[in-house]
């Protein structure tokens, strides 16, 4: 399974390197076959997460943000990524890169504001 693409990607390798590699091969040929239909290409994680806990957690994680001098999105956000740590720390590099692409790109577009 590929998180966020509902068809089948099949992929296999000797070691661990060329089933990397043979993963991206085949997910760059599932994106060209998939667009090359007409299909849009699956839609990367918006980056927004709601989900309902009581109204007594709400005010408890609110406080805490207080605490801790922090928005109550960026709480969220390091509470997850301390999940991540422990329960996928492989993800955490990934992680990394997409916050550095991100800042760059909010640097470029605040050049171009100025």
């Amino acid at each position: 399974m590929v998180i966020g693409i509902f068809d089948t990607v099949l992929f296999q390798g000797q070691t661990v390197k060329e089933a990397k590699a043979d993963f991206e091969r085949a997910i760059d040929f599932f994106l060209e076959d998939y667009t090359g239909k007409g299909k849009p290409a699956p839609k990367p994680f918006s980056g927004n997460i709601q989900f309902r806990v009581s109204p007594e957690i709400h005010a408890a994680v609110c406080e805490v943000a207080e605490i801790r001098n922090m928005s109550f999105n960026k709480l969220g956000e390091s509470i997850l990524i301390e999940a991540i740590e422990k329960y996928k720390p492989e993800a955490i590099p990934v992680i990394g890169k997409v916050n550095a692409r991100r800042s760059r790109i909010k640097k470029k577009l605040a050049a171009q504001v100025v």
